[in-house]
């Protein structure tokens, strides 16, 4: 190479070395702007779990990102509605998994809504509140803090990383801290340690924002704990017949789960005793209203229950649905009964859990009764939402504040969880109803299918515990037991809809930890040998419905062992008929006799003077003012000074 062209690729050497350090610096430029613009999108941590969001309450504007964790034990969605925006997931996720939304977050107020499956309000409604310029410090599901307003001080040991910004990344044991972003108060790592060593250091640091409502929050010194005794049976339960515990071929797959679609139809025989009280029953027609409903519900085209899994079984239409449907072909409204007021509740559960309460409450001034109402749908499918009409029915009828109880459900966990948090319910209504606008010497138990087994098994276990009484209980087509479905109903009715004797097996798999689990007089109610000292029943029952026979013979035992009760079947209608009120006029009588029950046990019956003279339902009067003659008055046997009774001082006879 000559001189010359030595010189010349000299020249260029200096604009190269410029040119590859102008490329770094641009860059490193464009790293910092986009880790500057990452920086600037606000993350927020949301945890899922059975009846609760964990999450911020109050969020700064801007984009934000929602990592949204399920990590309860069925499927959740997750969305949210406000300030023009509505979305949310497309689809239900199991849990363990996480999903992120991304949204730009104007001020106002949004509509945060997880419902379990997406079938029933069976989630958590919370409402988000979004600031201008609001402060964020991040945190991890229900210990996220976000926000402007000053909440106290957080203290944490944990490791720095980083050059300059000594971010904590472990804050293991630490309460509400969650990822801790904010680190001023950390010192920056020493010069001569590399930006990926991990230093250890405490800071004391002063977070900003509202925690999560502490009704989110398990407390275990707040656990309710129950006490579920052993109940004796009747002592003369027959042997297992040959082919009764297990249908089809009754043995086990490769995979060792069970053959055919429901685990158990038959079981232990029933005893003669309760045989005895088991009519021979003929298949019945439904009236002409109750067929709309089940052309209806087969007009779905869903399979049938008992041939889907649980979570596609959620999932399934519903009778309510088929309710809906009718009304949209008369072309009449489907709106829901208007109540004077419905609230949500978390109360502590009796495993760590805790309890969603749905409270229904009457127009007026208070305090009402309290009904403690267990939705049905075989302790599996089901919430409150599916019930909800039944619920508002009783609210106005009975002028009484309904609390439906959102129970753990099966198969996540079975047996005894949904006794256990259906009597943690009834103990708190005990405790609190002055809260909820309710007399706490009014209240009364409620249940349908499923719930009605678990009001029964309430009442019992009441009287074991030596707890308060329900004043009442009403007990709708309820599960008497599970020991047996080779009775007359059950066989007769064994291909009936909404229920069949194949769904009640699929159900007993789900609900019992194991077969001899029916065997528990908290399971099988009707098996139990002392019914004696329960409260004033009302049984509803429905002809076409599998569960007629047990219903009997509950009904039956009860009376046999003294307690005040009155049964009714209603002819030409299907289980689940109760809430059917908008288009059954059977649904509408049932109703009627509960809430007429309900209120002679509340004593909150009409005590007005008829045209005869005579006043019925007023047990309980302590205003009766002048009345000087009660040769016929009914219903006032425990009257015995009407001298400072006042109220009704216009009665002066009712003898006449």
């Amino acid at each position: 190479m000559s001189q010359n062209e030595d010189k010349r690729y000299r020249t260029y050497e200096l604009p190269i070395a410029m040119l590859l350090l102008a490329a770094l610096l641009v860059g490193a430029l464009m790293t910092t702007n986009a880790t500057y613009a990452q920086d600037e999108r606000n993350v927020v941590a949301v945890e899922l779990v059975e009846y609760e969001i964990r999450m911020p309450t109050t969020l700064p504007t801007g984009p934000t990102t929602f990592e949204v964790t399920n990590n309860g034990s069925v499927d959740h969605n997750f969305r949210i509605e406000g300030q023009g925006i509505i979305d949310g997931f497309a689809n239900d996720f199991p849990p363990g998994q996480t999903q992120i939304l991304e949204l730009d977050l104007a001020p106002g107020e949004y509509e945060v809504y997880s419902p379990i499956s997406d079938f029933a309000d069976q989630g958590m409604r919370l409402t988000l509140t979004v600031n201008e310029g609001g402060t964020t410090t991040t945190g991890a599901g229900s210990t996220a803090i976000t926000g402007t307003t000053t909440t106290g001080t957080l203290t944490t040991t944990g490791t720095t990383t980083g050059t300059t910004s000594g971010a904590i990344t472990d804050t293991t044991g630490v309460d509400n801290t969650g990822a801790v972003t904010d680190t001023t108060a950390v010192p920056a790592p020493a010069a001569d340690v590399a930006p990926t060593t991990p230093v250890t250091a405490t800071t004391t640091m002063t977070a900003t924002g509202s925690p999560t409502p502490t009704t989110d929050l398990f407390d275990p010194t707040m656990m309710m704990m129950v006490n579920l005794p052993d109940l004796p049976l009747i002592s003369d339960m027959g042997m297992m017949t040959g082919t009764d515990m297990m249908t089809g071929t009754g043995m086990m797959t490769g995979t060792g789960m069970m053959t055919g679609t429901d685990m158990m139809t038959g079981g232990m025989m029933l005893p003669t005793a309760i045989l005895d009280l088991m009519p021979e029953v003929t298949a019945g027609e439904p009236t002409a209203e109750m067929q709309e409903v089940l052309d209806q519900l087969a007009a779905f085209e869903a399979p049938p229950i008992e041939q889907l899994s649980t979570e596609n079984a959620r999932k399934a239409p519903t009778p309510g649905d088929a309710v809906v449907a009718v009304l949209a072909e008369r072309g009449e409204t489907a709106a829901p009964e208007a109540v004077g007021d419905i609230a949500h509740q978390l109360i502590p559960g009796p495993a760590g859990n805790q309890i969603l309460l749905r409270i229904l409450t009457p127009e007026g001034d208070g305090p009402f009764p309290v009904i403690v109402y267990y939705h049905g749908d075989g302790w599996v499918i089901a919430g409150p939402d599916a019930y909800e009409a039944s619920a508002r029915a009783l609210t106005n009828a009975a002028n009484a504040v309904v609390v439906m109880v959102a129970y753990r459900q099966s198969p996540e966990s079975r047996f005894p969880a949904a006794v256990e948090d259906s009597y943690a319910a009834y103990l708190w209504v005990t405790e609190n109803a002055e809260s909820i606008n309710g007399n706490v010497d009014q209240i009364a138990v409620v249940g349908e299918s499923a719930g009605g087994n678990l009001a029964t098994v309430v009442s019992l276990l009441a009287r074991e515990n030596g707890d308060p009484l329900p004043v009442h209980q009403v007990l709708v087509y309820p599960v008497a037991q599970l020991a047996s479905a080779d009775n007359p109903s059950a066989l007769t009715y064994a291909d009936a809809a909404p229920l069949n004797r194949a769904m009640l097996g699929w159900f007993k798999e789900r609900y019992l930890p194991d077969p001899s689990a029916a065997m528990n007089g908290l399971v099988s109610p009707l098996l139990v040998e002392d019914l004696s000292g329960l409260p004033p029943a009302t049984v509803i029952l429905a002809e076409i419905d599998p569960l007629l026979s047990e219903g009997i013979a509950y009904a039956s035992r009860l009376e046999e062992a003294g307690v005040d009760v009155v049964w009714e079947e209603y002819a030409g209608v299907t289980h689940e008929f109760f809430g059917m009120g908008a288009v059954l006029p059977e649904a509408q009588d049932a109703v009627a006799l509960a809430a007429e029950r309900l209120q002679e046990s509340f004593g909150t019956g009409d005590t007005t003077d008829a045209d005869n003279g005579t006043i019925s339902g007023s047990d309980t009067l302590t205003d009766t003012g002048a009345i000087t003659d009660t040769t016929e008055l009914t219903g006032t046997s425990d009257l015995t000074d009407t001298e400072t009774l006042t109220g009704t001082d216009a009665v002066t006879t009712t003898g006449q």
